[in-house]
């Protein structure tokens, strides 16, 4: 008989601008990190097995799923053949439980930017497509100082005094990550589709990056300030 690719769906589930992940347990994946998830049954929607897996798995309610964007996995060690669809949804109620103990060790939430290693190959290869779910305000944690600064600080500090860190002191890859930062949020704002990745913004100088990160969040403040 030959041989196709199989189904999986995997859940982004979103509570306080984290993301749930557990350590997998078992033949495949033994070890890695991995969001919720499993096979899409026949007749099933993405949306209602992203759901159904993520309870099966967790006990957790979930909302708003909507479906994101797919990885091509290819597991060569295990010669195995994965389309994996991933869905972002909101966590509505619950405690993460370990549901099925034979496949999962640990549940526990995580940033962005913060993901434990070893990774599931989905996740990973998720990662590298530098693919950031819509809808995540704080989607990974912010470089030093200008985390506890509003959108308006961040916008005017070409023109703060010289006992602050000014916007071009920072490195370039605190730069990266924050222009990322205020244009998803933007982008979340504006309900723009179009993901941001970390490769366009490394080909950029010190002052586009500046130039990105007062822009947003000049724009941010007149959206919040007009609602």
């Amino acid at each position: 008989m030959e041989k196709r690719p199989a189904v999986g769906v995997a859940a982004i589930v979103i509570k306080n601008g984290k993301v749930l992940l557990g350590k997998r347990k078992g033949a495949h994946g033994s070890g890695t990190w991995a969001f919720p998830g499993g096979h899409l049954e026949f007749n099933e929607s993405i949306e209602d097995c992203a759901k159904r897996e993520v309870f099966e798995e967790t006990g957790l309610s979930v909302k708003k799923s909507r479906f994101a964007t797919i990885t091509n996995d290819l597991f060569y060690q295990s010669n195995q053949h994965y389309v994996t669809l991933f869905v972002v949804c909101d966590h509505e109620n619950g405690t993460p439980r370990i549901k099925e103990p034979d496949k999962c060790e640990k549940w526990d939430w995580f940033y962005w930017n913060k993901f434990p290693k070893p990774m599931f190959l989905s996740l990973k290869n998720l990662l590298e497509q530098g693919f950031i779910p819509l809808g995540i305000k704080d989607a990974f944690t912010p470089p030093d100082k200008l985390h506890e600064m509003t959108a308006a600080q961040v916008a005017s500090l070409n023109t703060s005094d010289n006992s602050e860190k000014r916007i071009e002191d920072f490195s370039h890859a605190e730069l990266m990550e924050t222009a990322l930062m205020f244009e998803s949020q933007l982008m979340e704002l504006l309900g723009d589709i179009n993901p941001v990745s970390y490769e366009t913004y490394s080909e950029l100088s010190h002052t586009q990056l500046a130039d990105i990160i007062k822009n947003c969040t000049q724009q941010i403040c007149t959206i919040e300030n007009a609602g």
